[in-house]
């Protein structure tokens, strides 16, 4: 079986993939939801343990609450647009996720929990970047 640091890796590559940057806010927009946007302690801490735990890649903390903040503000424009992500939706990606890992969900969780970080962590990745794709497909589709 694969190394822990090796899963995790791979778990954080298949994730980042997904994702497309999109425009950033106006600075008004931002300093009006900078406080919706701005990430808990807990959310911060196991992020930045996700990330320490990608061997090669060096993310400071500042990067690591960027990032969420970044994850915060897609899926509040995307609500605000009406886009939902059920959490059927996000429990079904985690699961293709472990797939492609050859895992089981379980297996999945507790490779991330001998890290010390839980499946939520991951799975608000996989809800923004849920959100922000059919919130894009759906501005495309409306041109």
């Amino acid at each position: 079986m694969r190394s822990l640091r090796t899963l995790i890796a791979f778990c954080i590559v298949a994730l980042f993939a997904l994702t497309a940057v999109g425009p950033m806010a106006a600075p008004r927009a931002q300093a009006e939801q900078a406080t919706a946007d701005e990430p808990s302690a807990s959310e911060v801490s196991q992020r930045v343990k996700l990330r320490v735990s990608i061997p090669g890649k060096a993310y400071s903390r500042e990067r690591v609450i960027e990032e969420l903040r970044d994850e915060k503000r897609k899926i509040r424009e995307a609500g605000q647009a009406g886009v939902e992500i059920l959490d059927a939706e996000v429990d079904a990606e985690y699961a293709r996720m472990a797939r492609r890992m050859d895992l089981s969900v379980s297996e999945l969780t507790e490779t991330l929990a001998q890290e010390g970080v839980g499946p939520d962590t991951i799975k608000h990745l996989l809800r923004a970047n849920l959100a922000w794709q059919r919130y894009q497909k759906e501005r495309q589709q409306a041109r």
